[in-house]
């Protein structure tokens, strides 16, 4: 079962920074059903890197875009994504280590973050593309 769908209306418009968006939501999927089935799996250990690995990337690339579009908001949203890579790694670290036994609950937190930045924060850079 999909914790998070892709809809029209995460779209900021951008080809790469959509599909960007997409991937991370199939990673944070993926993610999910390997929680839910077995907590035990191994590879929920590489699922953990693929979402630290792919967060780190597309953070990147979207900060390097608002650059490139001088975008006023640069260093709020910055201070998101930083806010957020440093939440993930501790849900990570707490589930890794026992402390954090309930699954949904992390993942819950994972999805709300994500849906509520891309329709809030990012549709705020989106006027700036559309604008530029």
């Amino acid at each position: 079962m999909e914790l998070i769908k892709w809809t029209d209306d995460l779209s900021i418009g951008h080809e790469e920074i959509d599909e960007q968006h997409r991937e991370w939501i199939n990673i944070i999927n993926r993610l999910n059903i390997t929680l839910l089935d077995d907590s035990e799996n191994p590879s929920f250990h590489k699922l953990f890197e693929d979402v630290v690995y792919y967060t780190d990337y597309h953070f990147t690339a979207e900060e390097a875009l608002m650059e490139e579009h001088s975008y006023a908001g640069l260093e709020n949203h910055r201070k998101l994504h930083n806010y957020f890579k440093e939440a993930i790694l501790a849900h990570i670290q707490a589930l890794q280590s026992g402390k954090q036994k309930d699954v949904s609950l992390v993942m819950d937190s994972l999805k709300k973050w994500l849906i509520n930045h891309i329709r809030k924060e990012d549709m705020e850079f989106k006027e700036s593309l559309t604008a530029s």
